[in-house]
């Protein structure tokens, strides 16, 4: 399909006064990759814009759209003139951030869709009043990147070999996609049966195939395994192997293969059951946007090279079970149908599973990551359960959202646990865990209860401007070693803070409570701060020991037993609902 990239630009200047639209346009081959090159360049550009013009500078919207390139799709420029971006521009001139509005057409997220699977879409939202068209608004060299792995993807579509061509259909008007063999004219999927013969039989155990594109049906698979099977133990050994673009149609369930050579599973579709069990990947192996249409199950594998699940579809779930990746792991962009399950899986290198898209049940449990784990921008439409799993480094989860409950229990965390922006649509969890480095929730939305019970923030937590729509339960925490911020905070449900222990100086400056807010036998070593908070229902702290006493208004009531122990109560009433505490997850 032929496509172009309509890229239009409208800023607002001051006093109303509108220059003329600008308008770029991008023809194929590669015009998703120039967009791409474009947006990953223009926030430098607008640095340096920006700063010869200073402050006044105007802010700038940028509509992308695909069409034909035999005329000139009309769309983006109507969105360009959208009276939504004008007011968003015009808000922007006001509050200046800096940043690009990016506008994508409809047309062109429905090809990213098709091309990238749905986790590409997630940090997509409409643009509003029933317009088709869709904002971006997070960092422009993220959907540059986007842009660069749906170019990647178009020119995957595409078959660098030599083709068997020996039928064609509906579906495959070129006919086979297979890789024709060396000095023959078929795939060894269409070979008279003595030459196909002939190729298994020069097969042995150690054996490198090709068999690129290959539909592997009848039986096939199972007789180019035995090819290479070793006649005394049954070893199956294979070298270096390419099923790029294969069709397993009757599955792979052989377990314990070994693969001494690079793996290439790559855009591989395997209809029946997948059962990698106990299988030995010693160089790099890649499942990259492979489609498993039926179970796929990878217990008590290895994979001692690099490991690429990036964009790999699993309808029908995928477990890794005892699974050990001695390199780096990506599963980036992978969409997952139903239950995905990592126990005890160990991985030596750097784990990516961000823009990950889960619809069912993700459980991943008792497990050990050595370095860096991301999980920034996933989405999990069903419950996510983390528990008794190790992180030694950063473990990244910004811009996350979990539509399901989200359950974190005996976690250590021994570098940064960053939640930065993550959205928890259910319930939330923090249990019986460790922060052994900073944590970070600043800007988290808790859309449902949130609870933090028995954890210990050794270094410090942060939950600036967090949003909590449902009730708080602190119970049993220590931080120390760092601040506890909650700074801009909002609180629209009852908060609880019971037996928490701030060794270091908290603060809810600036801090918004419209729910009724309790404080309970907890201690605040180094101060405590509401500096600029407003407080809309009932307060109260009991048992609470602080080392001075609170600027409090002067209708509050402040007293202090014999022990040191301060009672203080706001003068608000308790509403309807707030007398409950809130419900611990």
């Amino acid at each position: 399909m032929a496509r172009l990239m309509d890229i239009p630009t409208r800023t607002v200047l001051p006093g109303g006064e509108r220059p003329e639209l600008l308008s770029l346009l991008l023809d194929p081959p590669g015009a998703l990759g120039r967009a791409s090159r474009l947006l990953a360049l223009l926030p430098a550009g607008l640095a340096q814009y920006r700063g010869a013009l200073g402050e006044g500078a105007p802010p700038l919207a940028l509509v992308l759209g695909t069409g034909e390139t035999e005329r000139r799709p009309a769309e983006p420029e109507r969105l360009v003139d959208h009276p939504l971006i004008t007011a968003r521009l015009r808000d922007a001139r006001r509050r200046p951030t800096g940043r690009l509005l990016l506008v994508l057409s409809q047309r062109l997220y429905e090809e990213l869709g098709d091309l990238l699977g749905p986790s590409a879409l997630s940090t997509l939202i409409p643009l509003g009043d029933g317009t088709r068209a869709w904002v971006y608004e997070g960092d422009p060299r993220q959907l540059a990147e986007l842009l660069a792995e749906a170019e990647e993807s178009v020119r995957g579509q595409t078959i660098p070999w030599s083709r068997c061509r020996t039928w064609n259909s509906d579906t495959e008007p070129l006919g086979c996609p297979g890789v024709r063999l060396p000095d023959r004219d078929a795939c060894l999927a269409h070979l008279p049966p003595g030459e196909q013969e002939a190729v298994l039989s020069a097969l042995g155990p150690g054996s490198s195939v090709d068999f690129r594109g290959v539909p592997l049906t009848q039986g096939l698979l199972r007789r180019v395994l035995d090819a290479v099977r070793e006649p005394d133990a049954g070893q199956i050994t294979l070298g270096e192997v390419s099923f790029a673009q294969a069709r397993f149609v009757d599955g792979w369930e052989e377990p314990g293969v070994v693969f001494t050579g690079r793996a290439d599973f790559s855009q591989a579709a395997f209809a029946g059951p997948v059962d990698f069990s106990g299988a030995e990947f010693r160089a790099e192996v890649s499942f990259e946007r492979a489609v498993f249409e039926d179970t796929a199950r990878f217990p008590h594998s290895r994979f001692e090279g690099p490991a690429g699940f990036h964009r790999a579809v699993f309808r029908q779930g995928a477990q890794f079970t005892q699974v050990t990746w001695r390199d780096d792991v990506s599963f980036r962009g992978a969409t997952i149908e139903d239950f995905c399950g990592l126990r005890r899986v160990t991985v030596e290198g750097e784990a990516d599973f961000s823009h990950i898209w889960s619809e069912g049940s993700m459980l991943l449990e008792d497990s050990a990551f050595a370095r860096p784990v991301r999980f920034d921008h996933a989405m999990w439409r069903g419950p996510l359960q983390v528990a008794d799993t190790r992180f030694e480094a950063a473990a990244v989860f910004e811009q996350a959202r979990c539509e399901g409950v989200a359950l974190f229990r005996a976690n250590r965390f021994n570098g940064p646990a960053l939640f930065v922006s993550t959205v928890f649509h259910g319930a939330a969890s923090f249990s019986m865990g460790a922060f052994e480095a900073a944590a970070a929730f600043s800007g988290a939305a808790f859309n449902g209860r949130a609870s933090f019970a028995s954890t210990v923030c050794a270094h410090g937590v942060s939950f600036d401007r967090a949003v909590f729509s449902g009730s708080l339960m602190w119970r049993d925490m220590t931080v120390e070693n760092g601040p506890s911020s909650f700074t801009g905070a909002r609180f629209l449900g009852p908060a609880s803070f019971l037996r928490t222990e701030f060794v270091t100086e908290t603060g809810f400056d600036g801090a918004v409570f419209d729910g009724r807010v309790s404080i309970t036998d907890s201690t605040f070593r180094a101060g405590l701060t509401f500096d600029g908070a407003v407080f809309n229902a009932r307060t109260e702290f009991t048992g609470v020991n602080l080392p001075e006493a609170l600027p409090l208004p002067g209708d509050w009531s402040a007293t202090r037993s014999v022990t040191g122990l301060w009672h203080i109560t706001s003068p608000h009433p308790a509403t309807l609902g707030e007398d409950a505490a809130p419900d611990d997850t």
